[in-house]
């Protein structure tokens, strides 16, 4: 059986906008959905606690999207060095967490500054999906699709 509990998705050097931030995290987030409801469904914003975590969830919608990057920011700004930005699926037992990480918007030219990362763990719900090797690849052309990276790591 093939199972993954990381993905990740880097590029250089791709100033945007918070808008275009947004909107890309948006769309990004309605794919994993359609990819899989279930593991990629219902996300919340993070926080010091699940609890408070719970309390912040994230709809799907540009408005709601935006709510989770830096409050500072103008929605024509571009950042010093990345968006970042994390969320969480609100999974209730720890071993079906799913957590989702990006940094958005850099023009770093050096190092690996934008980037998204899917933290799978041991779900095994996810464990079930990925098992079959056509969610797995359809997983990574999705994040090609969305983010265009140079570098793409499955683990």
């Amino acid at each position: 059986m093939h199972t993954i509990q990381f993905l990740g998705a880097y590029w250089y050097n791709r100033p945007q906008t918070l808008t275009q931030c947004v909107q890309q995290l948006a769309a990004f987030l309605v794919a994993l959905q359609q990819h899989n409801a279930q593991l990629y469904g219902n996300w919340f914003e993070k926080a010091p606690s699940k609890q408070a975590a719970l309390l912040k969830p994230v709809q799907l919608d540009y408005s709601s999207v935006l709510q989770v990057f830096p409050k500072n920011a103008g929605e024509a700004s571009l950042p010093e060095t990345s968006f970042r930005v994390g969320l969480w699926n609100g999974a209730r037992k720890e071993q079906e967490a799913i957590q989702l990480s990006v940094a958005l918007g850099s023009r770093e030219t050096k190092y690996f500054p934008n980037n998204c990362l899917i933290r799978l763990r041991e779900s095994i719900a996810a464990q079930a999906f990925y098992a079959e090797k056509a969610n797995i690849a359809e997983l990574e052309h999705l994040l090609r699709r969305a983010w265009q990276p140079e570098w793409l790591v499955l683990q």
